[in-house]
């Protein structure tokens, strides 16, 4: 009798915890602030492909102008020095544009991590988790 008091009161606690613990169905204004979180991050995000993308093709088409301008010259050393500095600039460019679009895609993503905290929603209306799936650079 004792072993069936125990093991009814175990069960009764153990049902208990887990109820505590089970996830809700969130509530529409729950689903509202992550959906305003994610439109915002991906606002954010595809400025920051814009940019980037202008910056790539800024960088190109100075690097053409430059080799361009380069093989103008008759001079062998003139072109070499000038083919040096023109692709020494475009790995400059390229540089920073990769250096801001992972800055803008860490910020956008950092961001959201913070908004959606705010919003308390559970893991299963979040999709904080596809952060890596993002392109690590251009």
């Amino acid at each position: 009798m004792m072993f069936s008091k125990t093991l009814f009161t175990f069960l009764l606690v153990t049902l208990a915890a887990v109820g505590a613990f089970a996830e809700t169905a969130p509530s529409s204004s729950t689903i509202a602030c992550v959906a305003a979180a994610v439109k915002t991050r991906e606002s954010e995000i595809g400025a920051a492909v814009s940019a980037n993308g202008e910056a790539l093709q800024s960088a190109y088409a100075t690097r053409a102008k430059a080799l361009d301008q380069a093989y103008k010259s008759t001079d062998a050393a003139q072109i070499k020095a000038a083919v040096k500095a023109a692709w020494s600039g475009f790995k400059e460019a390229v540089t920073r544009a990769r250096s801001t679009w992972r800055t803008s895609r860490s910020s956008a993503w950092s961001e959201f991590r913070t908004q959606v905290k705010g919003c308390r929603a559970p893991s299963s209306v979040t999709d904080h988790n596809n952060s890596g799936l993002e392109t690590p650079g251009f």
